[in-house]
């Protein structure tokens, strides 16, 4: 304690004693009780917390809240990026028609919202519809899921080169790479697909055969 609150303290004795010594009922306090007193007092002056200043605790305030926001904002996005990684794990065979693949769908897009690549991350959209549809064609699986799974696949092809004409000149060895991937998922499929969905199919392998660009 300092002096300055030691002194107050002192001082604070003295009047309760001089107050004792005045009154006219009895004696006043006699000498043991005046030094309980004054430890009591010094007891209590110990064991108070010291008040905190205003712009102490607003600085205080201030340095949590920023520590709480830069601790708080990439643990939220850590976590949402393990939960969407994870969704996609236990998701990732699931196919269109499947309960969970609405579940799978959102977190491949939320996933890509975080991807700052958009046209690599289409393209690997559409590769996965590839692979989507040979997974539909081996379980016997036909139907609207095929044709809607082939737009998709088209799709995504379209707008990942809308994005790569809008950031910068086309990737040439991209491209040329995914065509060549896209061929060798989509080719074997095209006898097992009736009319209407091998035409479309046909259609998508033309458009992609065009995408290429030549060496130099």
């Amino acid at each position: 304690m300092g002096r300055s609150r030691q002194r107050r303290h002192d001082d604070l004795l003295r009047q309760l004693t001089d107050l004792g010594d005045n009154l006219p009922l009895g004696p006043g306090p006699d000498p043991a009780f005046r030094a309980r007193l004054r430890e009591t007092l010094m007891a209590e002056s110990f064991a108070a917390p010291v008040p905190e200043r205003r712009g102490q605790r607003r600085r205080q305030g201030r340095w949590q809240g920023r520590w709480q926001r830069r601790w708080l904002a990439p643990a939220l996005s850590a976590g949402m990026a393990m939960v969407m990684v994870l969704s996609v794990m236990v998701t990732s065979r699931s196919v269109p028609g499947d309960m969970l693949y609405p579940l799978k769908r959102a977190a491949e897009g939320a996933i890509s919202e975080l991807n700052p690549d958009k046209a690599g991350g289409e393209l690997e959209a559409a590769a996965q519809r590839a692979e989507e549809l040979r997974a539909l064609l081996d379980a016997g699986e036909g139907g609207p899921h095929v044709g809607a799974t082939l737009q998709e696949m088209e799709a995504s092809t379209r707008s990942a080169m809308e994005r790569m004409d809008r950031a910068a000149p086309r990737d040439r060895e991209k491209i040329n790479q995914f065509v060549e991937e896209q061929h060798k998922a989509v080719d074997p499929m095209l006898e097992r697909l009736n009319e209407v969905d091998q035409e479309q199919a046909s259609g998508y392998l033309d458009y992609i055969d065009g995408l290429r660009l030549p060496p130099g």
